[in-house]
């Protein structure tokens, strides 16, 4: 891999982490997180570029976590999807 772009997955479902693993291995440093207070962690220790975000996950949910996302990283490059 000859890439710095790095994509943070959060989902807490390991079978939809596996298949993005799976997809985006070969092209992207990908570092993933269980759960929105562990995407916040983190995303303050080494910011990614894109966060794939889960909408549904238990004590945060991704919109939660968005918004945490967005008031902690105010200006920094970070692309949201759900």
């Amino acid at each position: 891999m000859d890439t710095d772009n790095k994509i943070l997955i959060v989902d807490d479902e390991r079978f939809y982490i596996n298949v993005l693993v799976d997809l985006l291995k070969d092209q992207y440093k990908l570092y993933i997180a269980k759960s929105g207070e562990q995407a916040l962690k983190r995303i303050a220790d080494n910011p990614p570029d894109l966060i794939l975000l889960d909408i549904m996950m238990p004590e945060m949910d991704g919109y939660q976590t968005c918004i945490e996302v967005k008031k902690n990283h105010n200006g920094s490059k970070f692309l949201l999807y759900f």
